[in-house]
């Protein structure tokens, strides 16, 4: 089976856990036998194989590239969008890749600068379509919804919603963002489900190191809505609860300005620790637990999953996609009212053993296999 992959960006370049999962669905999916094209944008055309994928990278057809950090004039990104509501461009562009490739299934991810355009060009090839909803593209411009309900962006959202009664099949990669796009009407003459991300269970085992210290750990970028502020709040009312030192290990980077203002009221009893950007082994390796107060609804919650795996509490907030994963994993549990001082350090220093279906659940092997069966049943139905 030939599976086409269309996704806004695909290694090495990536600004979030999407591409990550999309690069291991292709993957995966090489393992157990299929053909597997990757259409993404670039800054210019081109065409490589990756570790036997083979990579379709189209120039982006807009005004900029906008996955640099760069300030923009307003009405220079207003119309970036406009044009991004229904790209006409991109439309003929990756109707000729798909025409000359010819795969059996379409699969759309994220569709930021493709728009939903990309899906009348599989409907007039007349190519099954699975979409897989990873953000909140087709609620607004920025793919960011704070709850349910808000953030909605009235016009764009009416006619993604439109045109995506032309996809054959949706999954979300959460039981929350399924429910979210079926409560708002997209999708209505699809049927869909849930279908994971996969996460390296590998890259999370770690080595634990016996010390007195007391060592909460934050990891993702130290911004408002990851809620670097919150963690730093919630480390210094622990340590001045529990009358002992603690050591905040933090691993990332963020906005300085909102560094600093956050970093202005810690308490004296506790130590911080910057690790800036490392592998997640090497901040795992210097934490007893993890502290993830985030302030937005994550789809899915990429970094909990990974940092579970370790056996190490980790400590969240009741948003998105991440309330499942408690149901899954022993050690991952909801902070109260944005704050662990009803916590004892013996729990914190606490190992949890992660079963085996918890790692089945998010392995390479079980999600290319689920995607495998909905792509076979598309292209018997369109036979």
């Amino acid at each position: 089976m030939h599976v086409c992959i269309i996704n806004t960006l695909y290694y090495p370049f990536s600004v979030g856990g999407a591409e990550k999962s999309v690069q291991m669905l292709a993957e995966g999916l090489i393992e157990k036998g299929c053909k597997v094209s990757v259409v993404t944008l670039s800054e210019k055309n081109g065409r490589e194989m990756v570790n036997g994928v083979s990579v379709n990278r189209l120039s982006l057809s807009n005004i900029y590239w906008p996955f640099v950090k760069r300030k923009r004039a307003s009405w220079v990104k207003i119309l970036w969008h406009l044009i991004d509501q229904f790209n006409i461009f991109s439309m003929f562009k990756v109707y000729d890749v798909l025409k000359e490739i010819k795969p059996d299934v379409v699969h759309t991810n994220n569709l930021s600068g493709f728009s939903v355009s990309i899906w009348f060009s599989c409907w007039v090839l007349k190519l099954p379509i699975l979409h897989t909803c990873r953000d909140y593209y087709l609620f607004n411009h920025t793919a960011v919804v704070d709850e349910p309900g808000r953030g909605i962006m009235f016009l764009p959202f009416l006619l993604k919603k439109h045109c995506s009664k032309l996809v054959d099949r949706y999954v979300g990669i959460s039981r929350y963002i399924y429910g979210l796009h079926n409560d708002h009407g997209f999708f209505k003459n699809t049927c869909g489900g849930v279908v994971y991300n996969s996460v390296d269970h590998q890259s999370s085992m770690v080595e634990r190191k016996s010390e007195d210290m007391i060592r909460i750990g934050f990891i993702g970028r130290l911004n408002y809505s990851k809620g670097y502020d919150l963690f730093l709040s919630i480390c210094s009312s622990y340590a001045d609860c529990q009358g002992v030192r603690i050591q905040a290990v933090v691993a990332g980077i963020g906005d300085e300005e909102f560094v600093l203002e956050s970093e202005k009221e810690i308490s004296p009893r506790l130590d911080l620790l910057k690790l800036g950007h490392v592998q997640l082994s090497e901040f795992l390796e210097v934490v007893d637990c993890v502290v993830l107060p985030v302030r937005w609804a994550e789809p899915f919650g990429r970094v909990v999953v990974e940092c579970a795996f370790s056996g190490l509490p980790v400590y969240v907030s009741n948003y998105g996609g991440i309330p499942e994963l408690e149901n899954i994993f022993p050690n991952v549990k909801f902070l109260n009212n944005t704050n662990m001082n009803d916590i004892p350090i013996s729990e914190i220093k606490k190992y949890f053993e992660v079963g085996q279906s918890a790692v089945e659940i998010f392995s390479v092997n079980a999600v290319a296999k689920s995607y495998l069966k909905i792509y076979e049943e598309l292209v018997l139905k369109n036979k």
